[in-house]
Parts: structure tokens; sequence; C-alpha cells
């Protein structure tokens, strides 16, 4: 006859295992997550970095930036009374 404690060991290292895998999976999730966010924040100081007149080609990649994300945000959003919709039409005519 097996002893009890063995199989409450037995569950209790069962759970163990489930608990790294999903603690292994969030901080996957997490560092996806993080990259991504890195990378949206590389591309909004990219397009603040027009120092000069010079810059055209970082004025039309900024402009060009803008029309996408102001699109990008109405169409997310299907109210046309919601104020983040509004404020996306305010920035693709600014653009």
């Amino acid at each position: 006859m097996p002893d009890v404690g063995d199989a409450r060991l037995a569950a209790l290292e069962h759970s163990l295992y489930d608990l790294h895998a999903r603690l292994m999976r969030t901080e996957e999730s997490n560092s996806a997550l993080s990259s991504r966010c890195q990378a949206m924040n590389d591309s909004l100081a990219r397009c603040h970095q027009v120092k000069s007149p010079r810059d055209w080609q970082n004025i039309a990649e900024h402009y060009q930036w803008s029309y996408d994300m102001s699109h990008y945000i109405m169409s997310m959003i299907p109210d046309p009374d919601n104020h983040i919709r509004r404020d996306g039409k305010i920035l693709s005519r600014l653009t």
C-alpha cells in the first residue's frame, strides 16, 4: 500500500512544476511585451527628432506616421462620439 505522504509529495511536486511552467510563460510574454514597447518608444523618439528644416525626410516620416497612427486609432474605436476617435480625426486633419 503506497504511503499517503508520498502521494501528497508527488502532487506538491507536480504543482510546483506547473507553477514553474506558468511563470516561464508569463516571463516570456512580459519579455515580448517589453520589446514591443521599446520598439514603439524608439519609433516615437525618431518621430520627434526633427531638429532643423534640412531634415525633410524626417518631417515626411513624421507626417506619414501621424497619419497612419490616427487612422489606426479611428479603426479601433467604432463609436464616432468617443473622445479618442475625435482626437484621431483632429490628428488626421493636421497631417
